[in-house]
């Protein structure tokens, strides 16, 4: 499931991952056949879908560690094709939608913040904060 929700927080704020997102719904489905909500999920257009795959996500225990190691890769590939202003533009929207339990947690809760440098002209620090938010699983 921590996959599916991080492919699901990225195409709600505008990445394209679209089929990253189909696969790992496939993925779940076939191992978990008696699961109803990955039924239900297959069953709908894929638009429903993530935003069903959003609304249950709160539901289950993602593991932190997990679904942090994919949102982390998925970000620092997103970051560096992106220009800063664009990165940091889709950040704050992801940061809304990430699951309750995690979003005031290091390194998730620096995706809410790091873009204040930028007030004040900061650019340095705001990729430092960034860049260490998602080097944060990195070993």
């Amino acid at each position: 499931m921590e996959e599916l929700a991080v492919y699901a927080i990225l195409c709600s704020v505008g990445y394209d991952f679209n089929k990253e997102y189909n696969k790992a719904l496939d993925k779940l489905f076939l191992e978990n056949q008696k699961n109803n909500d990955y039924l239900e999920l297959e069953g709908m257009q894929q638009k429903d879908a993530i935003l069903h795959t959003l609304s249950i996500m709160n539901a289950y225990s993602l593991k932190q560690n997990l679904f942090g190691k994919y949102l982390m890769k998925e970000l620092r590939n997103i970051y560096e094709e992106s220009e800063l202003n664009d990165f940091v533009r889709n950040m704050r929207a992801l940061y809304k939608l990430l699951p309750e339990l995690i979003e005031r947690e290091e390194p998730f809760c620096v995706l809410d913040y790091a873009d204040d440098c930028l007030s004040y002209g900061d650019k340095e620090q705001c990729r430092k904060l960034y860049e260490g938010a998602m080097s944060y699983y990195e070993e």
